[in-house]
């Protein structure tokens, strides 16, 4: 059985929430101007423990040899000046309720439908179990889903075998990838201002290019990040690998003959 190759990563993920197309649907208001007198109520009624506003920074960090996984969470309010909240996390998730636990705003027969959760991998309502009030991990209106798990794995890859690149250089996403963005009404969008050269990525490793869904590669990178925009978030997604190899090359200390000698073995 062949050796699992080493490496380790960073993942960071920004998650932007567009609260007023979450409203929109949580209450059900469809006209401009059921909207715009709603959020003059809000406005009102404003709670410190709403969800309404919260933005996210995630970041996981990976070593494959020793398994350790480490995930932080920084959660950004808009009560008062601007707070932030952080710390590590064993998940990416973030619940609460639309406007506050006791808000006024939510109809008692309806307070369920006001649960709302932010995670990785999907934005979603109903998201507390009614009898022990965790969360529940079935269930619930899902506003919004994000293929994180298949982006990474397809990352990772992409980055083990063409060290040189990373996310920042794909133009299209390998097709299971792309179908399941379409199936929720969601756009990658690069941060190119023009047409960058494409890779040939077929001819360097046809199998790579074949099993990991034809995907397509530009020759330099776009910067910053590209971003996903769905109906009701954006989100923007960055890895980094790293590896022996990489290290050699790219290390502050990659050119120092201690480093060489004692830690790249050579």
């Amino acid at each position: 059985m062949a050796s699992i190759r080493p490496f380790s990563y960073r993942l960071v993920m920004t998650i932007e929430t567009q609260w007023a197309e979450i409203i929109k649907r949580v209450v059900g208001l469809k006209s401009e101007q059921e909207q715009l007198d709603f959020g003059n109520k809000i406005r009102e009624h404003l709670q410190a423990d709403r969800m309404l506003h919260r933005k996210y920074d995630f970041t996981e960090f990976f070593d494959a040899s020793s398994g350790l996984t480490m995930k932080f969470r920084r959660v950004h309010t808009d009560e008062g000046d601007g707070k932030t909240f952080s710390g590590f996390v064993s998940e990416f998730r973030d619940a609460g309720y639309l406007f506050g636990h006791n808000n006024s705003l939510m109809p008692e027969d309806q307070k369920i439908k006001y649960q709302i959760e932010v995670s990785e991998h999907s934005i979603r309502t109903e998201c507390f179990d009614p009898h022990s009030g965790g969360i529940n991990p079935f269930g619930g209106d899902m506003l919004f889903a994000f293929p994180i798990d298949a982006i990474l794995e397809f990352g990772i890859a992409l980055q083990l075998r063409f060290p040189d690149l990373n996310m920042n250089h794909v133009l299209k996403w390998p097709d299971k990838i792309e179908k399941a963005l379409e199936s929720k009404e969601t756009k990658f969008e690069t941060m190119f201002g023009y047409t960058p050269d494409e890779r040939n990525i077929e001819s360097e490793d046809r199998e790579f290019f074949l099993r990991y869904g034809k995907p397509k590669i530009a020759t330099v990178g776009g910067w910053p990040a590209s971003y996903f925009i769905g109906p009701c978030c954006y989100y923007c997604v960055e890895l980094e690998v790293f590896t022996p190899e990489t290290a050699k090359r790219f290390s502050r200390l990659a050119t120092s003959s201690f480093t060489r000698e004692n830690l790249f073995g050579e």
